[in-house]
């Protein structure tokens, strides 16, 4: 359901505060960000407004006038009118490719969880950043550490065979030790997801922020969705405003005392 213009004034304005305060990629007030913090090599990039699909060049904080970063790959669905084009499926999607997941049978492409092992007090730097123990997905404030999981949003699984196979181990490691990719769920809903993209699963709660990141991650990483995953994505987005692609964790969870 979309939201009314003057719910994305009080964004832009009264509300931005609060979502970038909690988040390392959250908006400022032009409505530019850049994925990951200003430390993560991620380029800036400004949300048109009223449609947040449609993403601006940024320049020093601001959007740059005259198009969008992805105005090819948006319009290649809509700029011809002819029955071909209406059956044909883009290669590309808001700036990812759109193909079949890779096969990873050449040599060093064999999956080994190990190479995307997270560090051991990821759960904690986790909680910190969000303000306390808090799960998204069941939009859940936790008690203890021993109540959570770390989640892979991109499950090592998915990403492997999205194009990291063929990556060396290094970027693997960077991949499954990243906070844009990094939440926390209940071991229950983190065993059901398990290596499920977005075009297999979604969460009860916080659908639009957890496909946005999804988006943001496997472009970080040049990594591929397949035609069921881009669907699926897309009919999530369409009911999202952009207040929805920001997580604002609930302030009743609290972090254990140390």
């Amino acid at each position: 359901m979309s939201k009314s213009p003057l719910a994305l004034i009080l964004v832009f304005s009264l509300g931005l505060t609060q979502i970038t305060s909690a988040h390392l990629d959250g908006v400022n007030a032009n409505g530019c960000h850049t994925p990951g913090g200003t430390d993560s090599g991620n380029p800036c990039h400004c949300h048109a407004p009223g449609d947040f699909t449609e993403e601006l060049a940024c320049e020093n904080g601001a959007p740059v006038q005259g198009g969008s970063q992805d105005d090819d790959d948006v319009n290649s669905e809509s700029g011809d009118d002819s029955d071909d084009a209406e059956d044909a499926s883009p290669t590309t999607w808001l700036g990812l490719r759109v193909e079949d997941q890779l096969e990873c049978d050449g040599e060093g492409q064999r999956y080994i969880r190990d190479h995307y092992a997270y560090d051991s007090d990821a759960d904690i730097t986790i909680a910190h950043t969000m303000g306390g123990i808090y799960g998204p997905y069941e939009d859940r404030c936790f008690d203890s550490y021993r109540d959570v999981t770390v989640e892979h949003m991109v499950s090592a699984n998915e990403g492997h065979k999205s194009g990291m196979c063929e990556r060396d181990i290094v970027e693997r490691y960077t991949l499954g030790n990243d906070l844009l990719n990094l939440t926390l769920a209940s071991s229950e809903v983190n065993s059901f997801k398990s290596n499920k993209d977005p075009g297999e699963w979604e969460p009860d709660y916080n659908k639009c922020w957890y496909v946005y990141r999804v988006i943001e991650v496997k472009r970080k990483y040049d990594m591929s969705i397949d035609e069921r995953e881009r669907d699926a994505m897309k009919r999530i987005l369409a009911d999202c405003s952009v207040e929805d692609l920001y997580l604002v964790p609930r302030d009743d969870c609290a972090l254990p005392e140390e």
